[in-house]
């Protein structure tokens, strides 16, 4: 009996592995899932799906609809006849800069090795123009600022008042390749590295705006340049969320406003079980989201350090808290409402202290702390 058991639940994992569906989303279909075409399974686990058509900016997921498992880019562009890495989550994938379309395209999906191959008869167009698209112009494709060549492969482009959160784009529309951040921030008179699809470009967090800004673009190193004069400090930040007005931008109503004392943003926030969110500036940059992990905040676990970019954040959390931000260290901190700054208050005012990284502490030894009093957030050294 037990190995018939055994056996049974065998034949049940295996079919549950053949019960995998993949579906193929993107640019090219209007990213609807309800429309996305189905990957057909073939031999030793990989699938293939065939498009007339293809454009680049796509990706795969294991269902039709948004909040499944979504395969996308590793940072690495996809040519024709070429094996590219997926990863879970991240940017879209996108194709080689120089070809505008694939007609009689097959895609072969591996998800075991996560690989994903290419097929067909491509397009090929130089790029020869490029464009600046951010915050600082509301993500207007259309009216985007154009580069201008200076004649040794390199492209310059000037701003009066440059703010965080941009990407670079080679035609005043979306559907395009974009080139986004490698990682990291940028500084003032220093390379930056750029890939293919990815997260915005972000200024270092201490640099609010840059006046008489003045980019250098080499597509072909794929680097950025700056210059110009830098005004440094802490930018407004908001909570943003499925669980406030739909995801609202910043600034606007149903958006949480954080109050910033010395680079400590508090807020207070009401929050429901399995909600998405971020923090964000205005114009959605500076933009931070999930860490290295990916954990989702809940009761034991509500402090961790977040990054510049990437995944929304997610809560297993229910009913009223006080958040935390550290802009210099990047730790978030939920304090539950009943046990953390209005039970502060309760005792007469008196003092709490948390580490740079959220965590609570007696304040007694000598250090840099966060001295939360009355609701209000300041850092102290003892």
């Amino acid at each position: 009996m037990k190995k018939l058991l055994l056996s049974m639940a065998a034949m049940a994992l295996s079919l549950a592995a053949a019960a995998d569906n993949y579906y193929l989303v993107g640019d090219f279909q209007g990213w609807s899932p309800d429309t996305a075409p189905e990957f057909t399974a073939g031999e030793n686990g990989v699938y293939t799906v065939a498009v007339e058509s293809l454009t680049t900016g796509f990706k795969i997921i294991d269902q039709r609809a948004w909040g499944g498992t979504e395969y996308a880019s590793s940072g690495v562009t996809l040519g024709v006849g070429e094996a590219i890495a997926l990863e879970i989550g991240g940017g879209n994938i996108e194709f080689n800069p120089n070809i505008k379309s694939v007609a009689n395209a097959t895609l072969t999906f591996n998800p075991t090795e996560m690989t994903l191959l290419m097929e067909g008869e491509a397009t090929i167009e130089e790029v020869s123009t490029y464009y600046l698209v951010g915050g600082f112009n509301n993500w207007d494709a259309g009216a985007a600022p154009e580069f201008t060549a200076v004649g040794d492969g390199t492209y310059t482009i000037t701003v009066e008042t440059m703010t965080t959160g941009f990407k670079i784009i080679d035609r005043q529309s979306w559907g395009g390749p974009e080139w986004a951040s490698a990682g990291g921030t940028m500084k003032l008179n220093e390379p930056f590295a750029l890939q293919i699809a990815g997260s915005n470009i972000d200024f270092d967090p201490s640099i609010l705006n840059v006046k008489n800004c003045v980019f250098i673009f080499n597509p072909e190193a794929m680097t950025l340049y700056m210059t110009g004069d830098a005004t440094f400090g802490y930018p407004d930040l908001w909570l943003v969320g499925s669980n406030w007005n739909g995801w609202a931008a910043p600034g606007n109503e149903g958006s949480v406003a954080m109050t910033c004392n010395e680079g400590i943003y508090t807020c207070k926030a009401d929050m429901v079980a399995d909600c998405e969110f971020k923090i964000c500036g205005s114009g959605w940059s500076p933009e931070f989201c999930f860490g290295a992990d990916n954990t989702p905040f809940a009761d034991d676990n509500l402090s961790q350090q977040l990054s510049m970019g990437g995944s929304n954040m997610k809560a297993s959390l229910e009913g009223t808290y006080d958040l935390t931000f550290n802009y210099d260290t990047l730790y978030l901190t939920f304090i539950k409402d009943d046990s953390g700054v209005k039970g502060i208050e309760a005792e007469n005012g008196e003092a709490v202290y948390f580490n740079l990284q959220g965590v609570r502490v007696s304040g007694a030894e000598k250090g840099l702390y966060i001295k939360v009093q009355n609701g209000k957030a300041t850092k102290t050294i003892r």
